[in-house]
């Protein structure tokens, strides 16, 4: 078994790929949405934790005060009706 690359720019078509990338792709991944009985699963395992998380684990990448600029520039941003609309379709078109 081999895999093919295209090539645009040496070659028209394809060409075997050197063994050195074959192991790129031998896996295809897909992760589905969880099923109902499975995201009643996540739900009652979070509520049997109470919400109980070791957060000393979290390193902080933001303080409050950078998160509340950030915020407030985000709010700041006009979007177009045309683009929330567009946005929205490419969401769910990725859950399909």
């Amino acid at each position: 078994m081999f895999s093919l690359r295209q090539n645009p720019i040496e070659h028209e078509g394809t060409y075997r790929l050197p063994e050195a990338e074959l192991d790129r792709f031998l896996f295809k991944v897909e992760i589905d949405y969880p099923t109902l009985e499975q995201e009643t699963k996540i739900l009652l395992d979070l509520h049997d934790r109470k919400n109980v998380n070791d957060l000393s684990i979290i390193q902080p990448v933001l303080s409050p005060e950078q998160l509340a600029d950030y915020r407030e520039k985000v709010r700041k941003i006009h979007i177009d009706n045309n683009i929330a609309q567009y946005i929205a379709r490419i969401i769910s078109g990725s859950k399909e």
